[in-house]
């Protein structure tokens, strides 16, 4: 039996989707972040626009928090 990591996913606009469903998200009642596809909370920067691994001056930021994010499916 082969595992693999999950792998951070990505819009084709370069936003950092959610890791439950690859989904945008949008803010909940409570504040919060929630996938707009199952409905789960999410953190910060998943599927909400701002974290972008176009964006030259975010580059090592993106590949730590999308490491951080996939490490909690594992």
């Amino acid at each position: 039996m082969t595992t693999t990591t999950p792998q951070p996913r990505y819009g084709e606009d370069g936003c950092l989707l959610t890791t439950c469903c690859g989904a945008y998200s949008t803010f909940a009642d409570d504040g919060g972040l929630m996938c707009k596809a199952c409905y789960r909370d999410v953190h910060f920067g998943e599927g909400d626009g701002s974290i972008n691994k176009n964006d030259p001056d975010h580059a090592a930021f993106v590949a730590d928090w999308a490491a951080f994010l996939v490490e909690g499916l594992v």
